[in-house]
């Protein structure tokens, strides 16, 4: 099987990684595809076959790493439409080397059109699909990706997204997101965080904002690709691969609203403060999801300026129920494919 990573965010990334450690124990051989974060998963998954290689183009994000610059991701995603049949046509060739069983894709239509030329079966995984969320592109350029989407035999969606009913088929399956690999107090003496004192995480990554707000001297700070202003001091845990240690550990986690690290704070029962762009397809039925299962705690930039952490303050933030992790529907519905 080749599974294709799309180059846009590393949210796919972490949720790929735990569906392949899952694979790996059916014997299946996984090649992964992918341009943007090939360390990251050399590190996840060692031994891992890694043929580096574009897949994807997504929105180019605004210095706040949150909202979509729609003039410059119309030019760049245009130009990767209109090439694409050129660039699949290249995949062709690696494909043919490679004779898998399977395509799975998170979420790139490239290699749905590649496999689809010869008859390779594939599948998507995602909780959004690049037509859902591309809204502001020329009608003739976003139809294209519906086109390429229905190539495939079938999708996969994931809670935490958008509706993706363009796909002639798809199932929905139940969250997919890495289990811990140490037990908390190897986690907290790892990262040398104490257990007597509260921890919050930030986890803006993509962000040029600097952040500033208050905070008790007995409150420990982990950044995770954070920006801060000087005066806080701060754990830099950035270079960490296994981030939902990190959240399995924090009192609080303040973070961008994608699916990555929000899904790893509902499989941990951790409470979060998430940032959201009101123009953003998918941030807004993430948000939309979360405020129906009772969890109302966006926030703004100009909110984390505001806020005064104390222990009190993350004592009275209301605890969230832990959302179980269950890849075994998503796998039945890959082995079946497989065998067929």
């Amino acid at each position: 099987m080749i599974y294709y990573i799309t180059d846009h965010g590393r949210g796919h990334a972490t949720r790929s990684v735990a569906l392949i450690r899952k694979l790996q124990l059916y014997g299946i051989k996984i090649i992964i595809r992918n341009s943007n974060v090939v360390d990251f998963l050399q590190k996840s998954l060692p031994g891992i076959e890694i043929k580096k290689g574009v897949t994807d183009i997504g929105p180019v994000l605004n210095s706040d790493g949150i909202s979509i610059n729609h003039n410059e991701s119309i030019e760049k995603i245009s130009n990767w439409i209109n090439n694409i049949n050129s660039i699949s046509s290249q995949e062709v060739a690696f494909l043919k080397y490679e004779n898998p069983d399977l395509i799975i894709s998170d979420v790139s239509p490239m290699p749905l059109i590649a496999a689809n030329s010869i008859n390779i079966p594939s599948v998507v995984i995602s909780n959004f699909s690049w037509y859902d969320v591309l809204t502001f592109l020329p009608e003739n350029i976003r139809l294209k990706f519906k086109e390429y989407y229905d190539l495939a035999d079938f999708c996969l969606q994931l809670p935490l997204g958008t509706e993706m009913n363009h796909f002639k088929k798809k199932y929905k399956v139940k969250l997919i997101a890495r289990n811990l690999t140490e037990n908390l107090d190897e986690i907290r003496k790892l990262y040398g965080i104490k257990k007597s004192l509260p921890c919050v995480l930030f986890a803006l990554g993509g962000s040029k904002n600097k952040i500033s707000f208050s905070y008790d001297d007995n409150i420990q700070i982990i950044s995770l690709n954070t920006k801060f202003e000087d005066s806080i001091t701060t754990h830099d845990l950035s270079d960490t691969v296994e981030g939902q240690n990190l959240v399995s550990i924090a009192d609080l986690v303040i973070c961008k609203c994608g699916y990555g690290l929000i899904s790893e704070c509902l499989s941990n029962g951790t409470p979060f403060f998430y940032l959201a762009d009101d123009s953003h397809p998918e941030q807004m039925a993430i948000s939309n999801e979360l405020i129906n299962r009772g969890i109302n705690s966006r926030i703004s930039f100009e909110d984390i300026k505001q806020l005064h952490i104390s222990s009190q303050f993350l004592q009275n933030i209301p605890k969230i129920s832990h959302d179980s992790i269950d890849l075994d529907d998503t796998i039945n519905y890959i082995l079946k494919l497989i065998k067929n």
